[in-house]
């Protein structure tokens, strides 16, 4: 919103443009130009004219701020000044003489927004979980959680939804709510810890029949497609606000997290804001199609406006394999390990890269005959590496493909192919 005083620069302003269609040339006073502006308008110049584009810039933003300082000032402002010119003054523009026409860029994606939000609202349900917390003072005992799902499949018997799995997660009852008058009692099918997403259904036997017809599945889009600078509509229910829409756009792709299981994930940003309760909600595009699945908010008093989804093209793969196989096959190294960063390398004289503590039994790390105490300096031809590289880099593979390594060992170097294996989630 632009901070404006009118002064008697606008009085002037106004009684020119009076004046104008009248015929008579206006007289301005810029001096007394007071305000503060944004640049919420794209500016397009009149085919008849030859003004610079600075001269554009300058007018339009002057003439929509008198206006009002809006995106709606570019409707107002088309063909309403005469051919006038640009002066600039201690570092300020002031109309005087050409017109220029502004035009809304943000109009036709603006007032499509309501339409997508209408669409999809049927397909983006509450979610309420009766869990088992842990307390100090009374042990086990059972805390309402409140998330938010996706519908994205109906067949013949069921309503499948996508959400998170910390939604759903140490559930003793679990229920939906397709508005705030109908609620329906669901199931897990399986989940996946490590991405954080989980597939619940819906008995359609359970539903309104007047619900059940509004219902449709959501479109899928392409996240490998996004820009920075796109729209981005996150649909919720924060704080048990149902529906709750908030629009912003994509602030950064292939974003690298740590996620509460400890696993690393690669995540879409956006300023849309996302709070308790939009967890499991949808990120859209401006073409109403799913983007991400909405999970996480940087929590802190220094931070505002971050927040974070799952890619939706992460998503779809998760949702195939619990679907056909019941849980996602994961590929593992089956080593534990800790980071030697440089400076320590240089105290100990060792190399830096990563030690391994462990090696698991009957994993591709022990079958490639690595051991505790062997530093890994390279991952597919990349060094210096991390520990949170190498999982990036067993992310990208699939249970039977190779890893190639390099180690260090008392002095030596070597070279290891590690066969990744499958390993499962305690929770699937």
């Amino acid at each position: 919103m632009v901070e404006y005083k009118r002064t008697q620069w606008d009085e002037d302003f106004t009684a020119s443009i009076d004046s104008t269609n009248q015929g008579v040339q206006p007289q301005y006073r810029p001096d007394n130009q007071q305000y503060n502006h944004d640049a919420d308008v794209r500016y397009a110049k009149p085919q008849r004219n030859t003004i610079g584009f600075k001269g554009i810039l300058a007018l339009v933003l002057v003439a929509a701020l008198a206006l009002g300082g809006s995106i709606g000032a570019g409707y107002q402002l088309a063909g309403l000044l005469k051919p006038q010119t640009v002066v600039e003054k201690n570092g300020q523009y002031y109309i005087q003489s050409e017109a220029l026409e502004a035009v809304d860029y943000k109009g036709d994606i603006a007032n499509d927004i309501p339409d997508i939000v209408a669409r999809l609202e049927p397909s983006i349900i509450a979610i309420t979980n009766q869990q088992v917390v842990q307390s100090f003072f009374y042990g086990e005992i059972n805390r309402p959680t409140s998330g938010t799902g996706v519908v994205f499949n109906i067949n013949e018997d069921y309503v499948l939804i996508v959400t998170n799995n910390h939604v759903v997660d140490n559930s003793t009852e679990l229920s939906v709510a397709f508005d705030d008058d109908h609620t329906a009692k669901a199931e897990i099918i399986g989940a996946d810890t490590d991405s954080d997403i989980a597939i619940i259904r819906v008995a359609k036997a359970n539903i309104d029949e007047a619900i059940l017809a509004q219902l449709k599945p959501v479109v899928f889009g392409d996240s490998a497609k996004l820009r920075a600078g796109e729209l981005a509509i996150a649909i919720g229910n924060p704080l048990g606000y149902t529906d709750t829409v908030t629009v912003g756009f994509i602030s950064g792709v292939d974003r690298k997290f740590q996620m509460s299981s400890g696993s690393y994930m690669s995540l879409i940003q956006t300023d849309a804001a996302i709070n308790p309760g939009n967890s499991g909600g949808a990120l859209i595009n401006s073409k109403g199609e799913v983007i991400g699945i909405n999970t996480v908010k940087i929590a802190e008093t220094s931070v505002e406006g971050i927040g974070f989804a799952i890619p939706i093209n992460e998503v779809k793969p998760i949702i195939d394999q619990i679907l056909t196989k019941g849980h996602v096959s994961k590929p593992y190294m089956g080593i534990y390990g800790e980071n030697v960063s440089k400076e320590i390398a240089e105290l100990y004289k060792i190399r830096e890269g990563v030690v391994i503590r462990r090696v698991e039994p009957d994993s591709g790390a022990e079958e490639a005959g690595l051991q505790e105490g062997d530093i890994i300096t390279s991952v597919e031809g990349q060094s210096p590496v991390t520990f949170e590289t190498i999982i990036m880099t067993i992310n990208n593979k699939k249970v039977g493909d190779t890893l190639s390594i390099t180690c260090y060992r008392e002095g030596r170097t070597f070279d290891a192919e590690v066969v990744l294996k499958e390993r499962k989630v305690d929770n699937e």
